[in-house]
């Protein structure tokens, strides 16, 4: 019985343990990434994630997909500067993509294992590529 019950926890607890990104021996909370981009006035769905790095295989790379409010035109720069604004500048993602919409479970929970698997293609806007400076 204690088996079976150390094997649940260790399932019940697989995303949480992926909503915290390791990056350059930071612990970064996307769920506290996630209320600071929600205070941007023109975002309507966010999710922040952490994505594979080239650089060391133990850590992650900070990804947020962005859907903007209805009616609104954004722009990552823009995004990630109010985010250096508000925040830690580890908050500042690596990519950002603007999208149409997020994927949901039936309990509307982001499905983030769906967007881990996408591919980091040109068209994602990457702060380094754009040498975006976070404020330090």
């Amino acid at each position: 019985m204690l088996e079976l019950q150390a094997e649940y926890n260790r399932d019940t607890f697989v995303d949480r343990k992926k909503d915290a990104v390791r990056f350059a021996g930071r612990n970064i909370s996307t769920l506290e990434v996630k209320s600071v981009v929600f205070r941007h006035p023109d975002i309507g769905e966010a999710a922040a994630f952490g994505i594979p790095t080239e650089a060391l295989q133990s850590e992650d790379e900070l990804k947020i997909n962005v859907v903007p409010a209805e009616g609104v035109t954004l722009f990552p720069v823009d995004i990630c500067t109010f985010i250096d604004e508000n925040a830690p500048y580890d908050f500042v993602p690596r990519y950002l993509e603007l999208i149409k919409s997020l994927p949901y479970t039936p309990t509307k929970k982001v499905e983030k294992y769906k967007l881990r698997k996408l591919s980091v293609t040109k068209d994602i806007w990457d702060s380094k590529a754009a040498v975006f400076k976070a404020i330090r």
